[in-house]
């Protein structure tokens, strides 16, 4: 019962923190279920190491489904820098559909 109760929490708070962003037939739920430009201003700023934390998640979960270990070599800052390359371009783009191109 004890973790319904964990797991409800924790769907309230990604929900609270970003909101729901459906991509495809698959629900996107945190920070990443916003658009690129939210992710492009919180660079420098409070919210930068939430959205590097979920872009981590997101690419490790990515590495697993794809079975390519696509972070092997890469540095916080090669992933921060690539993620604002490909949000540059569109920041209207939702940052978990721009990600899938990493």
């Amino acid at each position: 019962m004890r973790s319904k109760w964990i797991m409800a929490g924790a769907v309230v708070a990604a929900v609270a923190l970003g909101g729901v962003h459906q991509a495809s037939a698959v629900d996107t739920m945190g920070v990443g279920a916003q658009k690129c430009r939210v992710f492009l201003n919180a660079i420098g700023g409070s919210e930068e190491k939430l959205f590097m934390q979920w872009i981590l998640g997101y690419l490790s979960g990515l590495a697993v489904e794809r079975n390519r270990d696509m972070l092997k070599t890469a540095s916080l800052a090669s992933v921060k820098a690539r993620a604002v390359q490909l949000c540059q371009p569109d920041p209207d783009e939702y940052l978990d559909d721009v990600l899938d191109d990493f």
